[in-house]
């Protein structure tokens, strides 16, 4: 998956610092963005896209493998989505709105859905773009 955020920061010629001093954030926290490290709150993400003259849909655009993903493990186990939430200590809600799209796990979480569906986290969020 390329980086959208990288994408556009050298689209419009601007270095991890520029940007960051634009944000009023550090250079390092543009650093994780870009490695898909760490996810920006919702309010840097809105500035972000402000920053890039561009929007948060199209810097973070919903990767429909990573929810068939999770779904498509969860079937072949033949899990509900209740049992994958117990096995993962998370909310059955919050597990729906995962294998939905609607929220992205951070990656401790990613680690246990992986160890409830009984696989590694890089066979869960394979890019198949």
């Amino acid at each position: 998956m390329t980086n959208k955020i990288k994408e556009r920061r050298e689209e419009l010629n601007l270095s991890q610092r520029q940007l960051a001093d634009l944000l009023n954030v550090s250079y390092q926290q543009i650093q994780k963005w870009e490695k898909s490290e760490r996810i920006p709150t919702a309010i840097n993400a809105i500035a972000l896209a402000r920053a890039l003259d561009s929007s948060v849909e199209n810097l973070f655009p919903s990767n429909k493998s990573k929810v068939i993903a999770l779904k498509q493990r969860r079937q072949e186990l033949k899990l509900t989505q209740k049992q994958v939430a117990e096995r993962a200590n998370i909310a059955e809600s919050t597990y729906q709105r995962y294998e939905r799209g609607q929220i992205v796990p951070l990656a401790f979480t990613a680690v246990h859905l992986a160890k409830a569906l009984e696989t590694t986290v890089e066979e869960l969020y394979i890019d198949e773009e």
